[in-house]
């Protein structure tokens, strides 16, 4: 039996904006000391994380490569429920951008999900989606603090919906962050 050593990263959309209520959001871009939440609240960004921080220095220290894996999301309702109609789409891509990943692209397919909440009081029975085992791996960037990005698309790839009763509500992602 090895042990594999690694570090936890949370994200938490309430980190940003406590607000639970879709028309804060819809149409417009919220921003705080700790980041944003832009396109209908499918795209948040997290600002200022610093890794060494996050990691500690000597576990951060010892590698000049980390991988990334998301292990959990959490997707809950907003105030009003989350209501669906013919043009809505449940299977939603989650992509991770903001770090240096080695294989040259901008951002990683974290998971694809189905997020498909009932619409009773808002805040219970979030959608939760276990991911898949896909890592990916990113170099030690040149700054401690990085800036992260969650997108979670439709598969088609473009931002939903067109009203904000199809708006989520808070999100959380785990992630697990090992040494190479």
């Amino acid at each position: 039996m090895s042990f594999v050593e690694s570090r936890n990263l949370i994200l938490k959309t309430t980190d940003i904006s406590f607000s639970n209520n879709p028309t804060s959001y819809f149409n417009t871009t919220v921003t705080s000391s700790t980041g944003s939440v832009a396109q209908n609240r499918q795209s948040t960004t997290w600002t200022d994380i610093n890794l060494r921080t996050l990691m500690g220095n000597e576990f951060y220290n010892r590698f000049s490569h980390f991988e990334i894996k998301l292990l959990q999301v959490s997707i809950g309702q907003t105030t009003q429920g989350l209501l669906t109609d013919a043009y809505y789409n449940p299977t939603k891509n989650v992509y991770l951008s903001g770090l240096s990943f080695t294989s040259g692209q901008s951002q990683a397919l974290l998971t694809t999900i189905v997020v498909n909440l009932p619409t009773t009081t808002a805040g219970f029975r979030p959608a939760v989606a276990q991911s898949s085992s896909t890592t990916y791996m990113f170099t030690k960037p040149t700054s401690d603090i990085v800036n992260i990005t969650i997108d979670v698309l439709t598969s088609n790839q473009y931002y939903q919906p067109a009203t904000s009763n199809l708006l989520y509500g808070h999100s959380d992602y785990l992630f697990e962050i090992y040494g190479v």
